[in-house]
């Protein structure tokens, strides 16, 4: 049986509706290697003791032995992340807007400075356009906004009530590496649920959409906002410098990979109403190269023209290492030769895209 319309529109449209470039941020998303050296840490702020390094801030001064999150449990932290991309795939030009406004709430804080907080979402609001980038012809546009009635309850979207309101407990290094994200599961299957002709679908169909919502609620939706919060912090602690790196390696689409470089840098520091503000800039540099299944697909991928680059300012409060704001650019384009090794048909393939990102803590 082919599975109902309505199953592919959900599992679209949850795509769409998460932030789904952020595997292209600047070197914040499994990061997997770090040459580290920097200066600025954080004190404890109230609550019970995280167990974590304390900053050398006799004197009144603002220098420190370490960068990390000292989270307390009670602690709450409510963000806004705002988000613009527009991108051009050959002659398809999207656009895409988005909030989202979600609350964190710490639980746990185990020995050596593991932080378990509860996500969860009070607001998401979005729009996409697709249309044709020489006819003009608009080939798709949605929306979705939480707040409004209408969208919550019209029978294609009104399944996203359950992702409003409903935690997931995400785990988190003390260096903000993200490590677990668990509790998807039960709002997947709420969804499945609500999909309208469910029952039209094999029990196999189901599953397997099942699955892919799943992966796709926690990729592109709280596992991208979790980490598009943070700074990755230095893997090794101690702070003797102003500057870190951080290297990663992820897909870029299904044709490529991007191996990226981020330096960040501490450029000022600051006592504002009684806490220590940093302000940290980061540039990021990658190299987008072939995916190395391609061959095994039977397509081989001469590139032509790649770029890959991003910036970021970000303001921290040393006194526990929690974002104040953050502000992410990213531009990207590649230009490559594609060759079906079967037939020995050629294809020009174009894409680039330029995304940007605001983070801000709320009241």
């Amino acid at each position: 049986m082919v599975k109902p319309m309505a199953l592919v529109a959900v599992a679209a449209f949850v795509f769409l509706i998460g932030c789904s470039d952020s595997q292209d941020q600047p070197g914040e998303l499994n990061s997997e290697s770090s040459a580290t050296s920097g200066q600025e840490g954080a004190t404890s702020s109230s609550g019970s003791d995280s167990g974590t390094e304390q900053a050398n801030t006799s004197n009144g001064k603002t220098s420190a032995d370490s960068l990390v999150l000292r989270y307390k449990v009670g602690e709450t932290y409510k963000y806004r992340v705002k988000q613009s991309s527009t991108s051009l795939q050959d002659t398809v030009a999207a656009s895409t807007t988005s909030t989202h406004v979600y609350t964190k709430n710490v639980t746990a804080v185990q020995p050596g400075g593991t932080f378990e907080f509860d996500m969860s979402f009070s607001e998401i609001k979005m729009a996409v356009s697709m249309k044709n980038s020489k006819t003009g012809v608009v080939g798709m546009q949605t929306s979705f906004d939480s707040k409004k009635k209408s969208d919550l309850e019209d029978p294609m979207n009104g399944q996203f009530a359950y992702v409003i309101g409903a935690p997931v407990k995400v785990v988190v290094a003390k260096n903000t590496d993200l490590r677990d994200i668990r509790g998807v599961a039960a709002i997947a299957d709420k969804i499945v649920k609500a999909v309208p002709d469910v029952n039209k679908a094999t029990p196999q169909e189901v599953a397997q959409f099942k699955q892919q919502l799943e992966q796709q609620l926690t990729t592109t939706m709280f596992a991208a906002l979790a980490v598009q919060e943070f700074v990755p912090y230095p893997d090794d602690l101690l702070l003797q410098g102003k500057t870190w790196t951080k290297s990663r390696e992820s897909p870029l689409g299904a044709m490529f990979m991007l191996s990226s470089v981020t330096r960040y840098t501490i450029t000022d520091v600051k006592v504002k109403d009684g806490k220590r503000l940093a302000t940290v800039k980061a540039e990021m540099k990658g190299d987008i190269t072939p995916h190395p299944q391609l061959a095994s697909r039977g397509v081989t991928v001469t590139l032509k023209d790649k770029k890959m680059y991003g910036t970021s300012t970000a303001i921290l409060n040393l006194d526990n290492g929690v974002t104040i704001s953050k502000s992410n650019k990213i531009n990207s384009s590649v230009t490559a030769e594609v060759t079906d090794t079967s037939t020995g048909q050629k294809q020009t393939v174009k894409q680039s895209q330029e995304s940007h990102f605001e983070v801000t803590l709320l009241p």
